[in-house]
């Protein structure tokens, strides 16, 4: 036998990207006929915690957080960009959708988008706001304060005063603030701000009221609980837990009305659709879902995020769009995608359109993922 013929560099690059994509196509569902058109990417896949990127009322432009900048984006115009040099954690609109409330090692504070002008309407506080929600009428904040690497504080807030009040779970420390004990992974207030949700490691989801920082029910999940949202009419809870289930859950009860396998791995992000029929979710299995909330059926299922878990899912109002955030093909970006889903939602299985987004941004400097990808999010420090 012969010398076997060496194999030229053109070759090789072809041989090699070839197998790149039989590996793609062997890594991603089925449902990968998604035309990325644009997306926006972020210096980083390693957020401890904080929003990645929030949709305003408006229902065109989104505020991407990429760590230590926060980049104002219209989706249906790509010069539209604002960028101001500000490290927020969690963030959230303020009711008029001309403002930001934010969550900062400095407490809560509050961005005006016309001007770039950050204040804090109240003294300091000196804490770090590691998670955010805010009521419909802006007159009530639910937040978590940063206490150690495994622990986090609830607390409710009067938005006109300043004034905050502590959740505080009587069965455990003897009354004080929840701790070691009480890891939250997520947590969720009312639209209408008269409920507080908090749920983590302990695998139980407690449902307070928010205005008297009363503890009404404790729900006992087969696993932590990952991931949670209001359902428009503030009726029902969708939560996700580390076994990859979703459960609708009656708030006026606590008890739990349906449960389902959503993912082979947890449930990592969940989100109702505006009118409420619809559920979108994101899992360790690498998918992201749409359900139909009503009958619980699977509507569709692609990977939005090249084989690593969606850190984040949300709707935008309307309820044709939704938007995801997850890693990339280099798993040291995040990458936010928007997405077009009138077609399933209309009957028509397919794959979700890619919608032209902002012309992406320079990345940043790259950072090393530390993590396995498909390991649960922990929302709340």
């Amino acid at each position: 036998m012969g010398r076997p013929k060496a194999v030229s560099g053109r070759l090789l690059v072809a041989l090699l990207a070839a197998a790149t994509l039989a590996a793609r196509a062997q890594e991603r569902p089925a449902s990968d006929r998604i035309a990325f058109v644009k997306m926006w990417e972020l210096s980083g896949w390693e957020r401890p915690y904080g929003d990645i990127v929030v949709p305003l009322l408006d229902g065109r432009r989104l505020v991407i957080n990429d760590l230590d900048t926060l980049r104002l984006v219209d989706i249906e115009d790509a010069n539209a960009s604002t960028v101001w040099k500000i490290a927020a954690g969690p963030l959230l609109p303020a009711p008029g959708g001309d403002a930001l409330w934010l969550g900062t090692a400095k407490g809560l504070r509050r961005l005006d988008l016309k001007t770039g002008k950050e204040t804090s309407p109240w003294r300091a506080q000196a804490i770090d706001v590691s998670f955010l929600r805010v009521a419909r009428d802006g007159k009530r904040a639910l937040t978590a304060d940063y206490v150690s690497q495994n622990a986090a504080t609830a607390r409710v807030w009067d938005l006109s005063t300043g004034k905050s009040r502590v959740l505080a779970d009587e069965s455990l420390h003897e009354g004080r603030p929840v701790t070691s004990d009480f890891v939250l992974y997520a947590a969720a207030l009312s639209r209408d701000g008269r409920r507080a949700v908090t749920g983590g490691r302990d695998a139980k989801l407690r449902i307070w009221d928010a205005g008297t920082g009363r503890l009404i029910t404790v729900s006992k999940f087969p696993a932590s609980i990952m991931c949670l949202d209001f359902s428009p009419d503030d009726r029902s809870l969708v939560v996700g837990d580390a076994k990859g289930q979703i459960a609708l859950v009656d708030l006026a009860s606590g008890k739990t009305s349906a449960r389902w396998k959503g993912h082979d791995s947890p449930t990592s992000a969940v989100a109702y659709s505006p009118d409420g029929a619809h559920i979108l979710s994101g899992g360790g299995d690498k998918l992201l879902k749409l359900w139909d909330a009503a009958t619980h059926k699977e509507l569709e299922s692609w990977g939005g995020h090249d084989g690593t878990m969606p850190r984040s899912v949300a709707f935008l109002p309307g309820g044709r769009l939704a938007v995801t955030s997850g890693g990339g093909e280099v798993k040291t970006i995040t990458r936010v995608k928007v997405w077009d889903i009138a077609a399933i939602l209309a009957g028509t299985r397919g794959a979700p359109k890619l919608i032209p987004a902002a012309a992406r941004p320079e990345p940043g400097p790259a950072q090393t993922e530390s993590a396995d990808d498909a390991k649960p999010v922990q929302l709340l420090r």
